[in-house]
């Protein structure tokens, strides 16, 4: 009987272990800060993070969410293999004038799951209009 216990515990171990992938995906990117400057009242403007798959594992983006509304998001969505890129587009609706900084987080398939970007700039105040009545 101890020997099929030990025997049964074995197989289960092997075959745990021999399910088990290990998942190395890692993301590099040139930059994780971008600096708008300054921009128009109201004009919606983008920039672009390239990012590499640093790691052996194919590399999945599977949600970069924006701290806040007024800023969105678009990725390439596609599994990149180990040394390809992709692109990460943020969009800033600069609707509020002043200073801003935001952070974009990007949810993948490593260990190292979430990296933040950030965005930040400066909204000018809009020219005051006068209205005849």
């Amino acid at each position: 009987m101890n020997k099929f216990i030990s025997f049964v515990l074995v197989v289960i171990f092997c075959s745990c272990a021999a399910t088990s992938t290990r998942n190395d995906a890692t993301i590099g990117f040139d930059q994780i800060e971008f600096n708008f400057g300054k921009l128009q009242f109201k004009k919606e403007t983008e920039c672009s993070f390239e990012f590499y798959n640093t790691g052996t594992s194919p590399l999945i983006i599977y949600d970069v969410k924006p701290s806040c509304g007024c800023t969105a998001a678009d990725w390439t969505k596609k599994p990149l293999k180990s040394r390809n890129s992709g692109e990460i587009t943020i969009k800033y609706d600069s609707a509020f004038p002043g200073m801003f900084n935001k952070e974009v987080a990007v949810y993948f398939n490593g260990q190292k799951s979430p990296v933040i970007l950030r965005i930040k700039g400066q909204v000018e105040y809009p020219e005051e209009f006068y209205f005849e009545e």
